[in-house]
């Protein structure tokens, strides 16, 4: 329950009563107000040290300062409480007074929504997780805030790491202003390889591998142009004949979605290298485009006059490399101008406008716009410009013969864009090819029928895949293609990236309409799937498959969906005809032909049991690791000759190795005001070869969260070394790291890390390998360690003031958590959070910290070291409760932290003095459900 005001001030000091929410602050100055406060100093006195605690003992007066953690400035209108209910709000400086007040103190800062900051209006909301003093006797409290937006909680660096070793692994370390840090494990170089089934290689298929230095060399043959920069992309690409021999003497085009040119290839001569002087394949076949954005689609396009042309669409990869083979074939004429119809979609659309595409059922769409993607958004095609007949249209730009075209068809406000798949081939005409639009009404009535859900609607972010299972009728069009005929009895489903079956896939009955208790096809052939593209995504790739009533895989497909638009596919089956011969994998090869190691390769989409892949030994959908990197796997081949697949489906091949550098993220959070990064690059011997430092970035310039790293060579100082003292309960095998740094400003820098934790395996004594700083005021050491029951331990050695050739290293016991426990249930809005001390002697004050399992910050405490118990005080009143998640039954995860500083009194510190002072903390953390 709520607590009312109280007039009365708590002299005793006993804790109180809460539950925990989250809630709005006020927090916005008027002008007026800042003119009048022009001559003060608006940052509080203890702000400037990060906020603490000082003043000497209550004895009457206490003053409590609230202010903004990242800016220092000072937070209006907060609810500051005592005891267990005396409440006072923050004015303009910040600070709310209480009188009459002695000893020590139960002090908790809450957040209200709608609070005013002044007499003239209400403060802008800022959101924080609640924070409390317990038993603090201070006359004097500044508490900094967090804040829980999302672009003031958290934030992301990313970058690229360059001038690396193509066989050293490359790390990158975050470290704040406030003593955290993150490494990420090693940087991946990928390479996706796209196995389409119409291609002609069937034995021994290869795998090129890419690494993110081969991408970085060849950019470095064009500098003009700039670095293979992070996040970009890179398509590396085979011009093959029939028979699937590389092809010389071809130009290849590329253009994006609106027909804009996407950056020139760069051809591989008769030696395997990317030479700028080529202006066509050589007969190596190969070329290379660069600098690409990523998650675009890129239309392709290889012509050479009496040899042959090709043309497909390329979705590029999130990051790395996508390679592929581009078919070429003589073709006289080389160039086709389609037409035919844009109708309103109904499953057989198709076969009616391509045997009879005058007359029909079909409702044909004047002025819906065509527009082909690689071709200027300026030159779409509007339906209704030909002949009378209703939604004819006729493409004037010409098309490639031997070509995969992805048109996209605008039907206005009542109509949901399509993107429908075309092939041409020898026999293709420039007559009837039939294009169709989705009515909004039609596609909603389907999703509502299907989810049971009569008001739910369409979302952007929503990407559909509308079709029919069908098989070749033996009949041909006008253009020599063949007519399809629904197919009955087969089951379908729809695979993630992880194989993993998805749902929102329904099936049509015999009239088109759908029908949640079917499981296979009906007559008509028809199905829908709805895909859940994430609100980030513009995209959703997804592996489809067929099976027959016997659980015979007939085919799968890979498909790319689009946001806010269906796709239309005939899914064509070969059922009852003998499976073609199977594609065998071959070696996982580098640019120049040499088998790769330590990498691990994965058959994207996963892939169901089915009779006619067979891949040995692996565990799909991981087709092979291998290395020390992965583990230890010597009953797997080091390359992949045994894993054979399917020749009549589409397959996507993922290779990883985490050498090379490449592209980083790393998070920080809201508290930090500064961060600083190092990158270091460690060579097969374990040795730290090189390193990369980035002064400290401040966080808050959010336009700035980008930066690259260069590694440089470093001349060893002889490097650290030392023995590590583990607590109780504590293996070697739990070290997570240790670092040794330099301090400037202030500010740490990573300088070298322990090359054997980084591998997994930690060693004692420790061993880095790092060099002096000209520039540092003095170094440190971290440690870290967590088990398995996750306990943590970090030891930091700061102040020394020369670069040690040897330091021992001492962890610390974390307490142990007596209430709740994990697991544990029915705590209630106001639980009492109960712990043991560490074993290796009381620790100056605890932090208590509570989080959702998600990780989002609710609140956290401060406790003297003698106090082993407390009990959450109850929201005052006046303060608006957002999130009651102690009454939701959701996980709350807790920790107590064991800091010990130096000998600092909870009731004389500032948080700059913690962090500088800081010899150890430990913590031990838990679940539990209210």
């Amino acid at each position: 329950m709520k607590k009312q005001n109280d007039n009365t001030v708590n002299q005793e000091g006993k804790p109180g009563i809460l539950r925990i929410s989250l809630v709005l602050v006020a927090l916005f100055l008027f002008l007026s107000a800042c003119r009048e406060e022009a001559q003060r100093n608006i940052i509080p006195a203890l702000a400037s040290k990060e906020g603490g605690t000082g003043g000497g003992p209550i004895q009457g007066n206490l003053r409590v300062q609230v202010f903004d953690r990242i800016s220092r400035t000072p937070a209006p209108g907060v609810t500051v409480m005592i005891g267990e209910g005396t409440t006072r709000r923050t004015n303009g400086e910040g600070v709310a007074e209480f009188q009459n007040v002695f000893g020590p103190q139960d002090i908790h800062v809450f957040a209200c929504r709608g609070c005013t900051a002044t007499q003239q209006g209400a403060a802008a909301p800022f959101l924080f997780q609640n924070t409390s003093f317990y038993q603090v006797n201070a006359a004097n409290l500044a508490i900094p805030i967090a804040g829980r937006l999302p672009a003031q909680s958290e934030g992301t660096m990313v970058g690229k790491v360059f001038a690396t070793e193509g066989d050293a692994e490359v790390y990158v370390i975050a470290m704040d202003d406030q003593g955290g840090f993150k490494f990420l494990p090693a940087l991946q170089s990928r390479t996706q390889r796209l196995i389409r089934k119409d291609e002609k290689a069937l034995i021994d298929f290869p795998l090129t591998f890419a690494s993110t230095q081969n991408l970085d060399t060849w950019a470095a043959i064009r500098p003009e142009l700039g670095r293979q920069a992070f996040s970009q992309v890179a398509l590396l690409g085979k011009v093959i004949d029939s028979a699937g021999n590389p092809q010389g003497g071809v130009q290849i085009f590329a253009r994006f979605f609106d027909g804009l040119n996407a950056p020139q290839p760069l051809y591989f001569n008769t030696g395997g290298i990317p030479d700028p002087s080529l202006t066509e394949s050589s007969p190596d076949g190969r070329f290379v485009i660069l600098r690409l954005p990523p998650d675009f689609d890129l239309f392709i396009e290889a012509d050479s006059p009496g040899i042959g042309i090709g043309a497909t669409n390329v979705r590029l990869p999130d990051k790395g490399t996508v390679s592929i083979t581009l078919p070429v074939m003589p073709l006289l004429p080389s160039t086709l101008a389609l037409s035919g119809r844009v109708v309103s979609y109904h499953l057989d659309f198709q076969e009616e406008e391509r045997l009879n595409g005058t007359s029909g059922f079909n409702l044909g769409l004047n002025g819906a716009q065509i527009l082909f993607p690689g071709f200027d958004v300026s030159r779409s095609t509007a339906a209704g410009s030909g002949p009378i007949i209703s939604g004819n249209y006729q493409i004037q730009d010409p098309l490639l013969q031997n070509g995969s075209y992805l048109p996209i068809i605008f039907g206005g406000n009542a109509f949901r864009p399509t993107v429908q798949n075309i092939k041409t081939t020898t026999r293709s005409q420039w007559i009837n090819y039939p294009l169709a639009v989705v009515p909004q009404a039609q596609l909603t009535d389907i999703l509502r029928a299907a989810s049971g859900n009569a008001d739910l609607d369409l979302a952007d972010s929503n990407g559909e895949l509308v079709g029919r299972v069908v098989q070749a009728s033996g009949a041909l069009d006008l253009n020599g293609n063949p007519i399809h005929t629904p197919l009955a009895n087969i089951s379908l489903s729809i695979l993630g990236d992880d194989g993993s079956a998805l749902e929102n896939l329904y099936y049509l009955d015999d009239q088109g309409f759908v029908d949640t208790r079917l499981t296979q096809t009906t007559g008509s052939g028809g199905f829908v799937y709805f895909s859940l593209v994430d609100a980030a995504d513009t995209t959703d790739e997804v592996t489809l498959v067929a099976t027959d009533s016997q659980g015979q895989v007939l085919r799968r497909q890979w498909i790319s969906l689009t946001a806010s638009s269906v796709q239309i596919l005939d899914f064509v089956l070969e059922p009852n005809v003998p499976a073609p011969p199977k594609k065998a994998l071959g070696a996982v090869v580098d640019i120049v032909g040499k088998p790769v190691e330590d990498i691990a390769a994965t058959l994207i989409g996963g892939l169901p049991a089915d009779a006619e892949t067979d891949c040995p030994g692996t565990s799909l959908p991981v087709l092979q690791r291998l290395g020390d990197h992965f583990g230890d796997h010597d009953d797997v081949p080091d390359i992949l000759p045994d894993c054979k697949l399917s020749a009549r489906n589409d397959y996507m091949v993922q290779i990883e190795q985490a050498k090379g550098g490449g592209d980083y993220d790393i998070g920080f959070d809201g508290a930090a005001k500064r961060m600083g990064l190092s990158s270091f690059q460690v060579s097969d011997s374990g040795r730290l070869s090189g390193k990369a430092l980035l002064p400290s970035v401040d966080t808050r310039n959010t336009a700035n969260l980008q930066n690259d790293l260069d590694i440089r060579s470093v001349s060893s100082s002889g490097g650290t070394r030392g023995r590590i003292t583990f607590p109780e309960h504590f293996k070697l095998e739990d070290l997570k790291t240790v670092l040794i740094g330099s301090i400037k400003d202030g500010e740490r820098i990573a300088l070298g890390i322990d090359t054997n934790v980084l591998k997994g395996k930690p060693a004692n004594p420790y061993q880095m390998t790092a060099a002096a700083d000209p520039l540092a005021e003095s170094y440190f050491l971290l440690a870290t360690a967590q088990n398995a029951a996750g306990e943590e331990s970090k030891t930091l050695v700061q102040g020394l003031p020369e670069f040690p050739s040897a330091q021992d290293l001492r962890m610390a016991s974390p307490p142990t958590l007596s209430r709740p426990l994990s697991g544990a249930l029915g705590q209630g809005p106001n639980p009492r959070l109960a712990w043991h001390p560490p074993n290796d002697g009381a620790a100056d004050f605890y932090r208590i910290q509570l989080r959702t399992a998600e990780g989002d910050w609710l609140w956290e405490a401060f406790v003297p070291g003698n106090i082993l118990e407390i009990e959450l005080p109850a929201l005052p009143e006046d303060v608006e409760d957002e999130l009651d998640v102690l009454k939701t039954e959701t996980p709350i995860h807790w920790t107590v932290r064991a800091l010990r500083a130096g000998g600092l009194s909870l009731h004389d510190f500032n948080f700059k003095l913690l962090t500088d002072q800081l010899e150890s903390d430990s913590a031990a953390s838990s679940l539990f459900t209210p």
